[in-house]
């Protein structure tokens, strides 16, 4: 052992083997250098080399032996290596002269260095007919290293493998990340299977492919068919086919959307938009879900609501619905535009709601523009008044004017409305004859207020139109009440008539009779327990002609509890037969005029008045004959129905359906409300107001589909060609007033009086908040809320900065609350400001009973508080924007807090009841 060179130790310590002396061994190669005499014997691992290079394929490129020529140190042999392969056999060298030559040779030789490196070969990991060399390229297991052409860079072997490569690959790309390992878990006849599986899905591919593209030239013929067909074409194939206009309409329709490849920029016709209008408000759901399904071309559901969002939502008659029911009746033959004015109520939950349009509540009592009755919200309303023109003519009725009501409307109120609409009503150009409405008391009092009575001698049953004075309008009292209330008399009273003593026993008897027949075999099969046991709200469906037959079924057979029955069974007839002439439905039972139902009508009238009179002659009980409302009520309906066939047939009319006279379309109408409110019976009055636009719009729109009078088309169209209801003229008429919100009026109503000032010296009003009380701490308190949304709204530097406080808030015994609440993202609000909003809140308080609060509180702002801005800019939007954030935010916590408290009352009655 000896030292290293570098070391500093010059001692000397004897070998343990013996080293042997210079050129005591013979070699070769005499007079090499001494490191090339020194032989090293070791084993190269090729795979290992191999993998070392893949693994160190991303690093920076290494030398590499390509070709090496081995010397063997003891047998004198020579092996040459290419690409650490072996080239050619081992052979002996006798002298330094042949393996120089053997050298040159091998230096000299073009060799092959497999295919040319491509990353996409390294998604290939296993070759049968290939490997990866030291150069990290794929080469041929039977390429012989040298190139046989001299053009070529690489051997026809690697030639041949690097074009299995790339289709390798390509399969490769195109199947990546599929499952390829279930071809090795299959059979081989199982796999040919799947082989030809693939091949007929392929060619099946292929064959769709190929129909697809045939379809889609044939859509683009069409399409191009569809861009160059006319109007006229398109009108000529229609009239062809004999279609109606509603099926014209969707054809002409859809050729149109046809011609447009994106959905935003579609046109559609004003009848269509009309049609889309009728369809979304008569069902929504189906609208959608023909929407989405894109089974007919409609708009959007926004672009509907857009439309009607144009009818306005306030309270009384409405003077640009009566323009557009101007034309509506213009396009009428002269029979059709006769009709009565019908007038009902129905009860509503109390509720309240701020309309986002109008800043103003819902809710509250409100008779429209006209004072007539109450605007303080401290009167929430309960009832809706709603008036209704019902044609005589045809099944046509029109709601024409709704309002807000606590309680029933008296009957002074009652009979000025009623005047209003009947003038409105002529001036559109109906004919009002008739005035129907139930036997409530503030209607007998309305009746007083026009002369009407029905007293036995001194019946009045009609007044002069205020519109036309040779024209009379008749009053109606509405005939199913009337029998109501004939029946719930008789109910309570047994009834002395001219047929002998009534009692309403002989029906319960009846009734238990029938029930107790077997297998369920009736004679008054529709008889059950709610006709004989009624209830104060239940209705009469059954015909008095059936209880008539079986009364005198029963006493002929002998029953005893029947034998005082007659009387009972000859007023039931008598009535049934008085009610069906009140309530013709079907032309071929219409009243003409000689008809016997005009001598039925009569002769109750004379057996009315027989009655009465032996109640007068005290010859009848008052207890044994009918009420005094229901028997003035019967008479003034009565006359009035006689004398109003005579003048429909005057005018023209072939016969009448006196069941147009009643109240039955308004009962319906009240009725689609309740459904579409889905709150039972009682709907909000907010809701109630939104369904009433919906469904009187709906019946403006759509015209009749049928009418109970003949009537000939071509009078109807006749000349009337202006006056034609179409979308032109709906937009016209209520899309008159689509100006500026309120934020932008109040802006404009704020320029010229906001004065621009200084508002840095905040420090001389914090004087006044030493001692705040509690109301100006919460109001400092929301002003910093209002700040944060007014922040959003603006850019300019000086108003961002005159919005929030310069003071150090921590001794500002205003911001109170907002230092015990805050987590450091609460905002505290300009003094400047925070006073306007104290003043903003004293006049709200004031006016808050009012429906219109809000114009009321800006009007005594406006006078009363001298407005300034630091920003001369924008004064008057910044101030305008924070009274209106601060008034419309609470006018809503004053709705919530009413909302809450009719809701605690209600639950509160509801617990007491039960």
């Amino acid at each position: 052992m000896i030292h290293s060179g570098y070391s500093s130790c010059k001692e000397k310590i004897p070998l343990q083997r013996p080293k042997l002396l210079k050129d005591a061994i013979p070699s070769i190669f005499p007079g090499c250098p001494l490191s090339y005499s020194s032989w090293v014997s070791y084993q190269i691992n090729e795979m290992k080399i191999l993998a070392q290079m893949e693994m160190s394929s991303h690093l920076e490129p290494r030398s590499v032996v390509v070709k090496e020529v081995r010397v063997m140190k003891n047998y004198n042999e020579i092996s040459q290596f290419i690409l650490g392969k072996p080239f050619e056999t081992s052979q002996k060298v006798t002298s330094s002269f042949q393996l120089k030559t053997i050298v040159y040779s091998l230096h000299s030789l073009a060799i092959c260095r497999g295919v040319s490196p491509e990353i996409s070969y390294y998604a290939v990991h296993i070759m049968k007919k290939g490997y990866i060399n030291i150069l990290n390229c794929w080469q041929s297991v039977e390429c012989k290293f040298q190139i046989e052409e001299p053009n070529k860079s690489i051997c026809s072997k690697c030639i041949l493998l690097s074009r299995v490569l790339a289709s390798k690959v390509s399969r490769l790309s195109k199947d990546k990340g599929k499952n390829k390992s279930l071809s090795t878990l299959l059979s081989c006849g199982k796999r040919k299977k799947v082989i030809r599986t693939r091949q007929a899905i392929r060619k099946s591919r292929i064959r769709l492919l190929h129909k697809n593209n045939q379809l889609e030239e044939m859509v683009k013929s069409y399409k191009h068919k569809i861009d160059s067909i006319s109007e006229e074409t398109i009108q000529r194939h229609i009239k062809r086919l004999n279609l109606n206009s509603a099926q014209g309409m969707v054809i002409n329709e859809c050729l149109r959307i046809g011609k447009f490849n994106s959905k935003t920029s579609r046109r559609y016709s004003n009848d269509w938009l009309l049609t889309c209008l009728l369809m979304q408000i008569r069902s929504p759901a189906m609208y959608k879900f023909m929407l989405k399904n894109e089974i007919l071309p409609l708009p959007c559901v926004q672009t509907i609501k857009r439309h009607l969002s144009l009818v306005k939502l306030d309270f009384g008659f409405d003077p640009a619905f009566f323009e557009m029911f101007k034309k509506k009746i213009n396009l009428k033959t002269e029979q059709q535009k006769y009709g009565v004015l019908i007038v009902d109520e129905m009860s509503v939950r109390k509720s309240l709601k701020t309309d986002p349009k109008t800043l103003r509540y819902q809710g509250v009592v409100d008779f429209g523009n006209d004072d007539i009755g109450s605007t303080k919200n401290e009167a929430l309303a309960d009832h809706a008044l709603v008036f209704g023109f019902s044609s005589l003519c045809e099944n046509y009725f029109q709601p024409i004017g709704c309002f807000a009501a606590k309680g029933a409307t008296n009957g002074v109120t009652l009979a000025k409305l009623i005047v209003q609409a009947i003038l409105l009503l002529e001036h559109a150009g109906a004919k009002v004859t008739g005035i129907i409405c139930d036997g409530a008391k503030p209607n007998r009092r309305m009746w007083k207020e026009f002369g009407i009575t029905g007293e036995l001698g001194a019946v009045k049953h009609f007044f002069y139109n205020p519109h036309d004075e040779s024209r009379k309008i008749f009053v109606l009292s509405d005939t199913p009440h009337l029998f109501k209330c004939i029946r719930n008399r008789l109910l309570a009273k047994e009834l002395m008539t001219s047929f002998g003593l009534v009692r309403w026993r002989h029906y319960q008897i009846l009734y238990n009779e029938e029930k107790n027949l077997p297998g369920n075999t009736r004679v008054c099969p529709k008889l059950t327990e709610s006709h004989v046991n009624p209830c104060s709200f239940s209705k009469m469906r059954v015909s008095f002609m059936t209880v008539y037959v079986g009364l005198n079924m029963y006493r002929e057979r002998l029953t005893e509890e029947l034998e005082d029955s007659e009387p009972t069974a000859k007023f039931s007839l008598f009535l049934n037969n008085l009610f069906d002439c009140l309530n013709r439905r079907y032309p071929g039972e219409g009243i003409k005029p000689d008809s016997p139902d005009i001598n039925t009508i009569k002769d109750g009238i004379a057996w009315l008045n027989c009655w009465e009179s032996e109640v007068s002659n005290k010859i009848v009980s008052p207890e044994q004959f009918l009420t005094k409302e229901t028997a003035e009520g019967l008479r003034v309906t009565l006359h009035s129905t006689v004398d109003l066939i005579e003048y429909l047939h005057s005018v023209g009319f072939d016969y009448v359906l006196t069941s147009k006279a009643n109240q039955d379309k308004i009962e319906q109408f009240f009725g689609t409300i309740r459904q579409a409110g889905c709150q039972n019976d009682h709907p909000a009055m907010p809701t109630f107001q939104q369904l009433y636009r919906l469904i009187s719009t709906y019946k403006l729109l759509k015209p009749p589909k049928f009418g109970n009078c003949s009537v000939n088309n071509d009078e109807i169209l006749e000349g009337t060609e202006e006056g034609t209801i179409n979308f032109d003229d709906y937009k016209s008429i209520f899309g008159g007033d689509t100006g500026s919100t309120a934020l932008q009026k109040l802006k404009n109503r704020l320029d010229l009086i906001v004065e621009y000032d200084d508002w840095e010296r905040e420090d001389l009003i914090a004087n006044n908040y030493k001692s705040p009380e509690l109301v100006e701490i919460v109001i400092y308190y929301a002003s910093g809320y209002l700040c944060r949304r007014l922040l959003k709204t603006t850019k300019c530097e000086t108003c961002l900065s005159s919005l929030l406080t310069n003071l150090d808030t921590s001794n500002l015994a205003v911001a109170e609350l907002v230092s015990m609440k805050t987590k450091g993202f609460l905002l505290n609000c300009n003094l400047y400001l925070n006073d306007i909003f104290l003043n903003a809140e004293k006049f709200f308080v004031k006016n808050v009973i009012y429906s219109d609060c809000y114009e009321k509180t800006l009007t005594d702002i406006i006078i009363n508080v001298n407005l300034k801005f630091p920003c001369n800019d924008h004064k008057s939007s910044v101030i305008a924007s924070s009274l209106h954030y601060y008034i419309c935010m609470r006018m809503r916590q004053y709705e919530r807090e009413q909302n809450r408290s009719c809701k605690k009352k209600e639950s509160k009655l509801l617990c007491y009841v039960f």
